[in-house]
C-alpha cells in the first residue's frame, strides 16, 4: 500500500485510485469542459486500471406514499463506491444531501463527490449517514445491478 493512502477508511485504496484519474483527466482536458467529458475520461482512465465502472446507473424507488421516483448514479466503481461528479466552483450542501440520499437508497457504504473546477479536482468523501438501509419512507427498490425488484419489509412487489 501507498504512503499516500490511509488503510483506516473504507476503501481507502479505490478511493485514491478514482481521485488520481480524476487528476488525471483535469490534467489532460483543462478546466472548463462539461461534466460528461470529465466523466467519460475518469471511467477510461479507470478501466484501463482494471476496475469495474458502471455508468449512469438508474435506480427506481417506489416511495410508501406510492409515489415512484427515479435517481441517477453517475458512477459504481468495483461494486463499492457511489461516484458523482460535479463542474463548478465548490461541493455544496446540495451535493452532499444528494449523495446522503443516493447512499441511503442503496446497499453503499461510501460515496465520493468529485469536482472539476478552475482550480483543480476537489473532492469530498461521504459515509452512510445512518447505516439503515433503506430509510422509512421507502417501499422498495429497483436493484441498480441487476434488473429485478428488491421486496423490503417483507411484501411481495406487483407486477
Amino acid at each position: 500500500m501507498s504512503k499516500a493512502v490511509d488503510d483506516k477508511y473504507l476503501y481507502s485504496d479505490l478511493s485514491y485510485e478514482i481521485i488520481g484519474a480524476a487528476q488525471e483527466a483535469q490534467n489532460r482536458i483543462g478546466a472548463g469542459a462539461r461534466e460528461e467529458t470529465y466523466q467519460k475520461a475518469v471511467i477510461m482512465a479507470l478501466r484501463r486500471l482494471g476496475k469495474a465502472c458502471q455508468e449512469e446507473v438508474r435506480v427506481t424507488i417506489a416511495l410508501k406514499s406510492g409515489d415512484v421516483i427515479e435517481r441517477r448514479f453517475d458512477a459504481i466503481v468495483d461494486d463499492k463506491i457511489v461516484v458523482e461528479f460535479k463542474v463548478g466552483s465548490h461541493i455544496g450542501k446540495s451535493e452532499y444531501e444528494q449523495m446522503k440520499e443516493y447512499l441511503n437508497i442503496s446497499k453503499y457504504q461510501l460515496g465520493l463527490i468529485i469536482l472539476f473546477s478552475y482550480k483543480g479536482v476537489t473532492q469530498k468523501r461521504v459515509f452512510r449517514p445512518d447505516g439503515i438501509y433503506p430509510p422509512h419512507h421507502i417501499d422498495h427498490v429497483v436493484s441498480p445491478l441487476c434488473v429485478k425488484t428488491m421486496p423490503l419489509f417483507g411484501k411481495p412487489l406487483p407486477l
